[in-house]
């Protein structure tokens, strides 16, 4: 039994051995090791706060023990680090001196030991096998920014700044954009994308589904539909970063649980394209411990329907404004021709 529920697993373990492995890069800049120990110190703190209101339930149980006596043994080290970068004059001096000797740090070290430990806890929350693994080649680092390219020559809507508000201000974390086939919805995300409101500190992104990935493509195997969403995921987290090697063999869950990790304390935009199924949008929305945004672009009436989204649909006269403002954009023209200015959708 877990002391946590999987996917607060992997933020806390994420978050440590992020942390435990800046200390360990950091070890011969006390100024850098001393704030990121902190910062690590007080991420151990509220761990052990949660193992303490689950050890009630737990205490009398070999595998509680084993989970408090590792994040024991963490604190002590932890305590070690502190006091080494704590170290000031000719302690500091002594300690320099030492590293440069040896090659060797006290403080790599403990972080080794730290990164060992943490190993340790994590195997003990029964996690599966390949989200341990990946979770813990993933944890060096993700993209510092990513950006998505608008289409070339689009010319945005006016409805562009209504999603941008929506996206910005909204408590939902879906907006999805409905219409119908070549109406110009994936040419409206990424044009949003491509400039995404100022709360996405990460950038934006997009994945793009299409009917291959639906219910329908697998000749409704649900088995066969899992691994399709399996392998899109997958192709989601190369773009944030993870290796192809790491992802071989993750089934559609550990993928989910993979991503979540990931994903943690991160403010993606992230769209969608194509969306044919529910399940996609609902399964990528649940993800927590992040301040991402789905923009989803759908034909599908049954994904329009989800009701804990924001909406905006893409109509026929919307495809005039965009017409225009193409033929304006190409021709350098202020004013249309009438002619041209007053066409209707026929």
């Amino acid at each position: 039994m877990s002391i946590l529920p999987v996917g607060e697993v992997c933020q806390v373990a994420t978050m440590l051995l992020k942390t435990i492995r800046a200390v360990g890069e950091s070890a011969r800049n006390h100024k850098e090791a001393l704030p990121r120990i902190l910062m690590l110190e007080g991420t151990l703190k509220q761990l052990t706060q949660v193992e303490a209101r689950e050890q009630k339930t737990l205490s009398h149980k070999k595998h509680h023990v084993e989970q408090a006596n590792a994040l024991e043994q963490l604190e002590i080290q932890v305590g070690k680090a502190k006091k080494i970068a704590n170290k000031k004059g000719m302690k500091l001096k002594l300690y320099t001196l030492q590293g440069a000797l040896f090659g060797v740090c006290d403080l790599q070290r403990i972080a080794k030991m730290m990164e060992s430990l943490i190993t340790s806890w994590l195997k003990l929350q029964n996690l599966p096998a390949e989200v341990r693994d990946a979770l813990q080649k993933n944890a060096a680092g993700l993209p510092v920014f990513l950006e998505v390219e608008p289409d070339h020559g689009y010319q945005p809507l006016g409805k562009s700044e209504v999603i941008k508000d929506l996206l910005q201000n909204s408590d939902h974390k879906v907006l999805l954009i409905h219409g119908m086939t070549g109406i110009g919805k994936s040419s409206l995300a990424r044009f949003v994308a491509s400039e995404p409101p100022e709360r996405f500190s990460d950038g934006a992104l997009e994945i793009p589904f299409g009917q291959a990935c639906s219910i329908p493509a697998a000749n409704n195997n649900f088995g066969e539909y899992h691994s399709l969403l399996a392998a899109k995921i997958c192709v989601l987290l190369r773009k944030l970063g993870c290796k192809k090697d790491q992802l071989e063999g993750l089934n559609l869950d550990n993928a989910c649980q993979v991503l979540q990790e990931v994903l943690t304390g991160k403010s993606y935009l992230i769209i969608l394209d194509d969306v044919w199924e529910v399940d996609i949008t609902s399964r990528l929305a649940k993800l927590s411990g992040n301040s991402c945004k789905m923009l989803v672009t759908t034909r599908i009436e049954s994904v329009h329907a989800i009701t804990e989204a924001d909406k905006v649909e893409i109509k026929e006269t919307d495809v005039i404004e965009v017409a225009r403002n193409i033929l304006k954009y190409h021709t350098q023209l202020e004013e249309l021709p009438v002619s041209v200015a007053q066409m209707k959708w026929n």
